[in-house]
């Protein structure tokens, strides 16, 4: 019945979180429809503007400018010292191999005035530049060119090159022709194992729109190649940044929004704003439902894998729903698809990318991105999974409390039941009693009836053994009594053969031990009826012992009758007539299988709250086995070559008389195999 309860209170919580799982997908799918329709109405408003316009309706670049490099904006300044934070060396953007075998990664960041270039060259051979005057033609060695042009469109170049015995520096022609260092210039530079690395701070006004970086591998005589994002003698590339006008024009779109983030990227992917957040930083998580929402991610798995949101770390923004937003038409229909924000945590991000058509063409000059988080449906889940825990809790607290007080109720009932079981037998574990009534119409209540019956029926049928002895002794003693004297007659009347004798003879032992059957059986009977009628005093034990001792001793001259270690003012509460038959029947049975010279030993002795009376007497020793049977009735060890029957009664007389006063009775053989030793232990009175 237990088992059924919380089977449905798990059942009702399962339904529960299905519930939540159904109306979570209904509303993640709500938002996604609506994100998609509040960044086309964004869109086309953007189309509108004129920077965005001016921004995106560029041209190509000539082919023979470099390769586009992207410049992102730092949190802080870097620290020259050659090396590069973690978080920024993910952002190294691998350049075009101009010549195969070697490599050239670069990153390109700005904070407040300073332009920071972080390069990384690979090259099995590095030739120094000397710094000697018939020499001074740093590109006439290994070295890193770098062409910068400012918003002027005034060009500067700047040689990079190793410098014995370990360090770089920045070379630039000045005004009078001669190549010098360039003071405005701060570099730092290692080499490693297969190359080199160099870091570099150039004033931000010097960097316009375009860059160029070219690794040089030189000889001293000829270049042997060139890598990085243009030739040795070509032109710098375009330098892509994002617009603050731009992202001051989306920040409108973003303010009244915690979880929205849009982002505005060129044809070729290109970053070129970006503003907004997708998780509302100061949003407080429900308390605890971390807890209840691992519990249910667990439970109610999400059966879509999501893929973690790439970032733009190299300045491009590469996502499916980006790219195809990029080759649609203008009309076609946007996409939009889900990501986990991270691996570890429950919040996943929509992001969706509409294409944007500046000059009413059709032709698509870049995409309006959106990313929008989870957060608020997420939040509305927790609070619905406390909710729902809550009342579970609730619930199962009350079915709880429910079940231990329907088995409190049902325990009670059992353990009365048992009770009542206990009190049918007397005291002496012989007589019934009655068993009460059982009003009750449950299951229990018929147990208790089935009970009362079979009572009923063995109370009767107990009834009936406890009398047999008693009405057998009075039936056959009168047909026992005829045939007795019928042979008394015969052997006074009539001079028997010595055949006839022999049978005689046989004849009278059996009626001779028909009589001692008859009267064991009755004095077995008697003395179930003392022990019953018979009331617990006050017994003096060790003074019973000593007055039975004398009168063992006097009737019995043959036997040497030992009384040891007995403990004076050892008092038991029982009835002291029973407690001398019981003493009388272990001596009996001692003196019975003494051997001719051995010895009877009587003990007494208090051992914690109990009295321990012993009878040991040299002789045989017990059968194998037969320890735990010799208390019951009608077992006996004795052989039948004696002219006196025995029943084995007395040891059963010794049984009772213990049981009724709550003891034991024991016997075993001597330790050293000389002999038997009985014991009946008492409570002390």
């Amino acid at each position: 019945m237990r088992g059924i309860i919380i089977l449905i209170a798990l059942l009702l919580s399962w339904l529960g979180f299905s519930y939540i799982q159904d109306t979570e997908t209904q509303l993640l799918e709500t938002q996604k429809r609506s994100l998609i329709s509040e960044t086309r109405l964004t869109a086309s408003a953007l189309e509108k503007n004129s920077n965005l316009q001016l921004l995106l309706a560029e041209r190509e670049a000539p082919g023979n400018w470099g390769e586009d490099l992207y410049i992102h904006k730092l949190p802080l300044p870097l620290e020259i010292d050659g090396y590069l934070d973690a978080n920024v060396k993910a952002k190294l953007a691998p350049l075009r191999h101009v010549r195969s075998g070697d490599s050239i990664k670069l990153f390109v960041g700005t904070h407040d005035r300073y332009t920071y270039l972080y390069i990384e060259v690979t090259d099995s051979s590095i030739r120094y530049f000397k710094n000697k005057i018939e020499e001074w033609r740093p590109w006439r060695t290994d070295h890193i060119k770098i062409v910068a042009e400012d918003k002027k469109g005034t060009r500067r170049v700047l040689w990079v090159t190793p410098v014995p015995p370990d360090h770089f520096s920045a070379w630039y022609r000045n005004e009078e022709g001669l190549i010098v260092v360039q003071p405005s210039v701060s570099v730092e530079g290692k080499v490693i194992q297969g190359g080199y690395k160099v870091e570099l701070r150039l004033p931000s006004s010097w960097i316009g729109n375009r860059l160029g970086v070219a690794a040089v591998d030189h000889d001293g005589e000829l270049q042997r190649g060139s890598t990085g994002s243009m030739q040795s003698d070509g032109e710098p590339g375009r330098l892509i940044r994002r617009s603050e006008d731009l992202e001051r024009l989306l920040s409108e779109y973003t303010k009244d929004m915690s979880d929205l983030q849009l982002s505005v990227v060129s044809k070729q992917g290109w970053l070129l704003a970006e503003t907004g957040v997708t998780q509302d930083p100061a949003a407080s998580p429900v308390p605890g439902s971390w807890i209840l929402a691992a519990i249910y991610r667990y439970v109610m798995p999400n059966a879509e894998n999501m893929m973690g949101l790439p970032g733009a770390s190299l300045g491009r923004v590469d996502r499916d729903e980006v790219n195809r937003a990029l080759g649609k038409e203008q009309d076609a229909q946007a996409d939009a698809k889900w990501y986990v924000d991270d691996l570890d945590s429950d919040l996943t991000i929509v992001s969706t990318a509409v294409p944007l058509d500046v000059d009413n063409s059709g032709a698509i000059a870049g995409a309006l991105v959106a990313q929008q988080s989870s957060a608020a449906t997420l939040s509305f889940t927790n609070r619905a999974l406390v909710e729902l825990i809550g009342l579970s809790a609730l619930a199962m607290i009350a079915i709880f409390f429910m079940l231990i007080s329907y088995s409190a109720w049902l325990s009670k009932r059992i353990a009365r039941l048992g009770r009542d079981a206990d009190n049918v037998m007397n005291a002496d574990s012989r007589g019934l009693g009655q068993f009460p009534s059982q009003t009750s119409s449950d299951e229990l209540g018929d147990l208790g009836r089935s009970f009362g019956d079979m009572v009923g029926r063995v109370r009767g049928y107990t009834d009936y053994l406890q009398t047999l002895a008693a009405k057998l002794s009075h039936e056959l003693r009168t047909p026992l009594a005829v045939v007795s004297s019928s042979m008394d007659n015969l052997e006074e009347t009539e001079e028997l053969s010595p055949q006839a004798r022999e049978y005689f003879d046989r004849a009278r032992q059996g009626t001779d031990r028909l009589s001692y059957i008859l009267n064991a059986m009755s004095a077995a009977t008697r003395i179930e009826q003392s022990i019953q009628s018979s009331e617990k005093e006050p017994v003096d034990l060790s003074a019973l012992v000593d007055s039975c001792i004398d009168g063992y001793r006097l009737a019995n001259h043959g036997k040497s009758i030992e009384l040891s270690g007995q403990n004076e003012g050892t008092h038991v509460l029982g009835c002291p007539e029973l407690l001398s038959q019981l003493l009388d029947k272990l001596m009996e049975n001692a003196c019975d299988f003494c051997s001719t010279e051995g010895t009877i030993l009587v003990g007494l002795k208090r051992q914690d709250k109990w009295a321990v009376l012993t009878v040991e007497n040299d002789g045989p020793e017990l059968p194998a086995g037969m320890s735990g049977n010799l208390f019951e009735s009608m077992v006996s060890v004795r052989d039948d070559s004696g002219k006196q029957a025995h029943m084995g009664l007395g040891l059963t007389i010794v049984r009772l008389i213990a049981e009724y006063h709550e003891g034991t009775s024991l016997a075993a053989n001597r330790d050293d195999g000389s002999g038997v030793r009985f014991t009946v232990t008492v409570p002390l009175g």
